[in-house]
């Protein structure tokens, strides 16, 4: 399977291949359809294996298509255990696709929920 086959927009699977990525890993395989049609998913697998990706660029996908926010508004909520994990998504400020660009506003607290 190749990420195109996972209905993902043209500027997003441009920005996949430019980090160097064709094929999905498993868990991303499974996760990215699901999100994309408003399921729920918890998933376990090992350490690098895709799985904040697996949702993020879903995500990405979806807040795309959608209107923009207002003033105060938010269009997702992403809760992270470990501060890792924090990081990673932090990086997905700095995710171009193509043209577009997805700015997220990030309020991160590494020993716990706020």
């Amino acid at each position: 399977m190749q990420f195109s086959s996972l209905d993902l927009s043209d500027p997003i699977l441009k920005a996949i291949a430019e980090q160097g990525y064709d094929k999905p890993s498993p868990i991303q395989e499974k996760s990215i359809p699901a999100v994309l049609a408003g399921k729920d998913v918890m998933a376990a697998a090992q350490t690098c294996t895709g799985k904040t990706s697996g949702f993020t660029l879903p995500m990405l996908e979806l807040l795309s298509k959608g209107n923009k926010p207002g003033a105060n508004q938010a269009r997702a909520l992403v809760l992270t255990p470990k501060k890792r994990q924090n990081a990673r998504i932090k990086a997905l400020n700095d995710f171009k696709a193509g043209k577009a660009r997805y700015w997220l506003r990030l309020i991160l607290r590494q020993e716990g929920l706020i």
